[in-house]
């Protein structure tokens, strides 16, 4: 039940951008993320092992016929799904206090963001997650902090209305 940081030497630090002051952890967390979209999204799209992926994907039966191992490549996706998951959980630990009824805050904004940059694409939702921080960003200094969270479903239903076929 008790509250969790992680710290850090750089845990207080921050860059200076004209008027705006960037903290060293999220700016790393935003490295990371840019890094780790466009490794995911050229192993996807020029490996043999993304290839076979894709395949799967979009039809498994006619993909095992042709020689893929359904069950071996399931377990390397649920390998890299959960170190990506760690990734994230350490990221969010070095910016935020952890606390259990935390995922609440988080779980709207991830599917609005995977919505919006397309749920089989690894780009769209490093796209999407920016474009939701700097609008949630513009919202807490121009209105108030308390409707931030409005935001992400706020572009997601316009979303929806303006073109209903994309998610």
């Amino acid at each position: 039940a008790d509250f969790r940081k992680l710290e850090s030497f750089y845990t207080g630090l921050k860059f200076r951008v004209g008027g705006l002051f960037v903290p060293v952890p999220e700016l790393l967390a935003l490295v990371l993320a840019i890094v780790l979209s466009f490794g995911i999204w050229a192993a996807m799209r020029y490996t043999n092992l993304g290839r076979a992926m894709r395949a799967l994907s979009e039809d498994a039966p006619v993909a095992a016929a042709f020689g893929i191992n359904r069950r071996a490549h399931a377990l390397v996706l649920s390998g890299v799904c959960g170190a990506l998951a760690g990734i994230a959980g350490v990221c969010l630990a070095l910016s935020f206090t952890l606390t259990p009824a935390q995922i609440y805050a988080w779980v709207g904004v991830v599917f609005a963001a995977v919505m919006l940059g397309g749920p089989g694409s690894a780009l769209g939702p490093l796209a999407a997650g920016i474009v939701i921080g700097v609008s949630e960003a513009v919202t807490m200094v121009f209105l108030s902090p308390s409707w931030a969270p409005i935001v992400s479903f706020t572009l997601l239903i316009v979303l929806l209305i303006v073109r209903p076929g994309r998610t």
